[in-house]
């Protein structure tokens, strides 16, 4: 968790309640979400928060993360592998900065996605069509290319899917 706090500018963030103080399930730390009948951290909501700078690879420690909410904070870079390594459930990282290609696989658990307003750059992805628990999609205002993935008719669950507004 220092590594995060460290990592986006934590002394920036607008709101920073009980941060690196004892332990997060504990000592109620602002935006993190533990599970009552073990004490483990299962999320991450820290949206809005002006959070700046990257996410750290070391994200991946937190390994029974199910919910990462991000969005709208000023992160940049890409978004890190270690992302893949966890069971999310919940993935909200719109409206930063991030570029690159987005890592896969995701985790199977997986049920809302969205990454829309980044600089994601690639081909469509196709490789959510294994994601079959997913019931939202969008990725938005990135820059893919290509034409609609086939492969997404199979997602059963899928209620909203948003490609617009790449070239």
């Amino acid at each position: 968790m220092s590594d995060l706090w460290n990592s986006t500018s934590g002394t920036s963030w607008l709101q920073r309640t009980h941060w690196l103080q004892g332990d997060p399930c504990v000592g109620s730390w602002y935006g993190v979400v533990c599970d009552p009948s073990n004490s483990t951290l299962i999320g991450l909501y820290l949206n809005d928060n002006n959070l700046i700078g990257f996410i750290p690879n070391s994200i991946s420690n937190l390994s029974n993360l199910q919910y990462l909410n991000l969005t709208s904070n000023g992160l940049t870079g890409t978004v890190p592998v270690g992302i893949t390594k966890l069971p999310l459930r919940l993935l909200y990282l719109s409206g930063n900065h991030f570029g690159g290609s987005f890592p896969s696989p995701l985790s199977r658990n997986l049920t809302f996605l969205s990454y829309y307003g980044n600089n994601i750059q690639g081909k469509i992805p196709t490789q959510y069509s294994y994601l079959k628990s997913l019931e939202l999609i969008d990725i938005s205002g990135n820059w893919y290319t290509g034409t609609f993935p086939t492969q997404y008719a199979s997602l059963s669950a899928l209620t909203f899917l948003s490609l617009s507004w790449n070239p």
